[in-house]
């Protein structure tokens, strides 16, 4: 031994058997000695350092499975070195320390088994005895496999990883596992590797005990569900990388951030099960080109608020199914200039994305996607939070925020559907709800269930096909939807991707300037629109050049337009006449689509033959005539246009004053109206307190019940015979009384005695 080994490495002396370290070569230490406890080997020191560019091995007999080593002295340990294990039965290394642990930048592992490192004070065993740092106790009976970590601190030590040696940092071998378990865990710039193995990361903020699982195939942890927890970050460049098959990924802390660093995890054969796990009991920050990726796994995050900006989150996949992404935040989840996507590069399937929140907001190009690129079908998009926020596009880029599926390629699969349920969800500035197809498989559907639903200044839901594939359909079930304005940013954009090598109306998702529901067909091959159906709102709002359209079809496409439906029985649609605001279901060159609407009433829009620059209703085919389609109006929903009675302001009925007074039961009551609504009672008889039912003239009735016109030539529906005010009344031979506007001629008077013949008082 030598003054500088002893300086970095001093056992303690509290061991039935203690450690001893000798120096076979330079800079190289082994660790031989220690107590043994049936297949556990212990070593106690009062000092433990590894420095830069030197080497410690511990030597381990035959049959150990689990080398553990306690710090007692009080000081941190750095780790700048190399900490390797020698033996035949390759052990899991325990390294624990309560007053922290420091790996350095050029920090290695060479070990032959798992790797733990802990601030935990104690180390417990199945049969309830500790092996403890703060009280330093004998372990020879300690003969069972550890199963829980111990914190007593008010805080506990955090442990620090800056290793980046050999590009690969802390790595274990393949299929082993690397748990930190703190106090908080800060990788900077330090990188994590367990190929095909298990990385955890977590800790305790105080008191309390960490369960460890060594029952499976990798050593795994268990946290109270009430403990507070330690923070865990990543920065600078740190990186977690478990690559190979069945890996897994697993975080468990109060606030996780990650800031330009890096979580990678390799395939696996069970896509049902998450391989990238963050529970955090906070907050989720990830920021500045950070990136979360999954290569057709899982990943499944839990957090308070959840912030992204500039991160990308991803399961892709390729020969094999892409995993699902499930990400719940307690409160918010906001995404700025971020993806979190889902692709089907191969024959497999993309996988689900499932949003839950209270409040999501995507801005400055943020997206959450799937895509079919190849064979595979994309997967579905759901979200379901109380406010969903989508605004803008990507300033640089010139991407519109939102949520999106799409089929990418000619022969890729169907894209997925989009299912929103919120109460509010407002799009505005370029934002969309967009699923797309430029492939021969059809477009995917987009389902909104809603208080409200707003789009607002280029705001757009479309389903959109550019190849022989039909576009989805859109239904959106709300009780109020307001649409209005364009996106003063769109053309800018288009010209901007012209110029580069994209074909720009492919990439950016909007299928125009206006805000709008939208399910068209935008290619040169046949294909159709989607359907659009709107139902059980109130109010449905189009201004200011705002669309809900399935035209379909261009010059060289003869493409079918889809249909509309818009019904509530109980609802108004409003828009104003010189808005230009429109409901199309037209054709370039194929059939118009049908358009229904059943509403109480439509205000300021109207029927016609073609577009005009006020707000239509429009089913026509352009290039033939023949082919228009349909529009069908119920007749409750015709607009009310009729000019408004003027009454004077002090109410004046004098018809009924200058007829006869009764004659009978003088004195006893008297008739009068006041006011511009009721009906009078019988002026012959006393007032009584029965009801007095008087019987009007019907108006004479149509049987035609709705419209069914074609396009090519529309019948705005007939206005019901208007209802005028009664100036006389007559008495049938039953001795009912009828209010009439004209007195009856002789033919029609048959059995009615008039008014006329009795003489005033």
């Amino acid at each position: 031994m030598n003054n500088r080994t002893q300086a970095q490495i001093v056992p303690d002396a509290t061991l039935k058997v203690n450690s001893q370290v000798v120096s076979p070569e330079t800079n190289v230490e082994q660790v031989i000695g220690g107590t043994v406890a049936g297949s556990n080997l212990f070593h106690s020191f009062d000092k433990f350092d590894i420095n830069e560019g030197s080497k410690v091995d511990f030597v381990s007999p035959s049959a150990i499975a689990n080398i553990l080593v306690r710090v007692t002295g009080g000081n941190r340990s750095d780790i700048k070195g190399t900490l390797a294990t020698s033996g035949l039965s390759k052990p899991n290394f325990f390294l624990m320390n309560p007053d922290g642990i420091f790996f350095g930048s050029k920090a290695r592992l060479d070990i032959g088994g798992s790797f733990v490192a802990t601030t935990a004070n104690a180390i417990q065993f199945g049969d309830g005895a500790i092996f403890s740092a703060s009280v330093p106790n004998n372990p020879e009976l300690l003969t069972v496999n550890p199963s829980a970590f111990l914190f007593n601190q008010i805080k506990s030590a955090p442990i620090t990883n800056q290793s980046t040696a050999a590009i690969t940092g802390l790595k274990v071998p393949n299929g082993k596992s690397l748990l930190l378990v703190g106090g908080d865990i800060n990788l900077q710039s330090g990188i994590l590797n367990a190929q095909g193995g298990y990385i955890e990361l977590g800790g305790l903020a105080g008191s309390g005990n960490i369960a460890l699982n060594t029952d499976t195939d990798f050593l795994k942890l268990s946290f109270p569900e009430n403990a507070q927890l330690a923070n865990v970050s990543l920065t600078n460049g740190a990186a977690i990388n478990v690559l190979g098959q069945d890996g897994k990924i697993v975080i468990n802390s109060q606030d996780f951030s990650i800031d330009k660093s890096s979580l990678r995890i390799g395939s696996s054969r069970n896509t049902q099960e998450a391989n990238i796990i963050i529970n955090a009991q906070g907050n989720m920050n990830a920021t500045n080109n950070s990136n979360i990726s999954s290569n057709g796994s899982s990943i499944d995050i839990k957090a308070g608020d959840i912030y992204f900006n500039n991160t990308r989150l991803s399961s892709p996949a390729a020969s094999r199914n892409a995993g699902n992404i499930n990400i719940n935040a307690r409160n918010s989840i906001n995404l700025v200039n971020s993806g979190i996507s889902s692709d089907s590069n191969g024959v497999g399937n993309g996988g689900t994305i499932d949003i839950s929140a209270k409040l999501l907001s995507l801005s400055d190009g943020a997206l959450i996607y799937t895509r079919a690129l190849n064979q595979g079908n994309a997967g579905n998009v759901k979200v379901n939070a109380d406010d969903i926020n989508i605004a803008g596009v990507n300033s640089i880029q010139g991407f519109s925020s939102g949520l999106l599926t799409a089929s990418e390629e000619k022969d890729s699969g169907q894209a997925g559907n989009i299912d929103v349920t919120t109460q509010n969800l407002r799009i505005s500035d370029g934002g969309v709800l967009s699923a797309r197809t430029l492939s021969v498989s059809p477009g995917g559907n987009i389902s909104v269930n809603a208080n409200k639903v707003e789009l607002f200044d280029g705001g757009q839901i479309l389903t959109s096909t550019f190849n022989s594939g039909n576009a989805g359909n859109i239904n959106i079930n709300a009780n109020s939807v307001q649409i209005s304005g364009t996106d003063p940013t769109y053309f800018e954009r288009l010209d901007k991707l012209r110029n580069s090598r994209f074909d720009a109306i492919q990439i950016i998702d909007n299928d125009s300037s206006a805000s709008g529901l939208f399910a068209r067909a935008r290619g040169d091959t046949a294909s159709s629109g989607g359907n659009i159906q709107i139902q059980n709102f109130q109010r449905l709002e189009l201004r200011n050049n705002s669309q809900i359209s399935t035209t379909a079809g261009t010059e060289n496409s003869p493409g079918n337009g889809g249909n509309i439906t818009i019904q509530s029985p109980n609802g108004f649609i409003v828009a104003v006449p010189e808005e230009n605001s429109d409901i199309t279901a037209n054709a370039y060159n194929g059939k118009g689509g049908f358009i229904k609407i059943d509403v109480q009433g439509i205000y300021g829009l109207a029927p016609n033959k073609q577009l005009t620059s006020s707000s239509d209703i429009t089913a026509f085919s352009q290039l033939n005539p023949e082919l228009n389609g349909i529009i069908q109006i119920d007749r409750s929903a015709v607009e009310l246009n009729t000019d408004l009675l003027e009454l004077p302001s002090v109410p004046t009925d004098t018809r009924l004053a200058q007829t006869c007074q009764s004659t009978i039961a003088t004195n006893q009551s008297s008739f009068s109206i006041i006011g511009r609504s009721g009906l009078p009672p019988n002026p012959k008889e006393v007032l009584s307190g029965d009801a007095v039912q008087v019987g009007w003239l019907e108006p004479s009735t149509s049987n035609q019940n709705n419209q069914i016109a074609s396009a090519s030539k529309i019948y705005v529906p007939a206005k019901p015979v208007q209802i005028v005010e009664a100036n006389t009344w007559v008495r049938n031979s039953k001795g009912e009384i009828l209010l009439t506007a004209n007195e009856p001629t002789k033919n029609q008077s048959d059995g009615l005695e008039s008014n006329a013949q009795c003489a005033a008082k």
